[in-house]
């Protein structure tokens, strides 16, 4: 079984983000840092924390979402959190989008059993395999929201061989985080693969690095 990351590795999820924060941006600029480029890393540094303290289980999906609009804007109350977050929910929905070596790479890797890993909340995660119209290429998807263990843990990479019906020595995972993914991967007894798309950052020698999800078939 080869599974996938889903954020980052086969959806654009940097491009989705920054485009919907400069939405946001607009929107509340009044109240918020006058550079954008400045503003997105602030965005960035808080969804990184409440996102892991989702994932570490400290707070709730929705919980995560509004701690991080009252970090923005003080003392808001939840109805006004939620409302705010909407903004930034619907364009970064609206720009789901697959890197391009995404459907070439699964038409390549045809007849091959498939699989996900994801972090995240299960309704969304879904959501962004049904938009993009390649749900029905993975045979497995283990998300950590419906598991209640999440990356970099091994019992969410445990789980997922078991599913599939085979030994973890027998299953890669491909994902964009060095730690988070490849590592995580092999501490569990698979086979990682670090996908780094930047050519600027050289490649780890304890993994197998790839540049493009075109070097997935002959890798595997």
């Amino acid at each position: 079984m080869i599974f996938f990351d889903l954020d980052g590795t086969l959806l654009d999820d940097d491009a989705e983000v920054q485009a919907a924060v400069a939405r946001f941006h607009d929107r509340f600029r009044q109240e918020l840092p006058a550079d954008p480029a400045a503003f997105l890393v602030r965005w960035r540094e808080l969804s990184e924390c409440w996102f892991n303290r989702y994932l570490k289980g400290e707070v709730g999906f929705q919980g995560q979402r509004r701690g991080r609009m009252r970090e923005l804007f003080p003392e808001l109350d939840d109805e006004e959190a939620d409302r705010r977050y909407s903004v930034f929910l619907a364009g970064y929905e609206q720009n789901w989008r697959l890197f391009p070596d995404v459907q070439p790479a699964l038409a390549a890797l045809a007849g091959k059993p498939l699989g996900i890993i994801t972090n995240g909340d299960s309704v969304q995660q879904r959501s962004k395999l049904d938009r993009m119209g390649i749900a029905d290429r993975f045979s497995v998807v283990i998300i950590s929201g419906e598991m209640g263990v999440a990356k970099p843990e091994p019992g969410i990479f445990a789980e997922a061989c078991r599913r599939a019906g085979e030994a973890p020595g027998l299953c890669w995972y491909v994902g964009d985080r060095l730690e988070t993914d490849a590592m995580a991967a092999v501490a569990a007894g698979m086979r990682g693969v670090w996908l780094n798309r930047d050519p600027a950052r050289p490649a780890d020698p304890r993994v197998p690095t790839i540049r493009t999800l075109a070097e997935v078939p002959a890798l595997v």
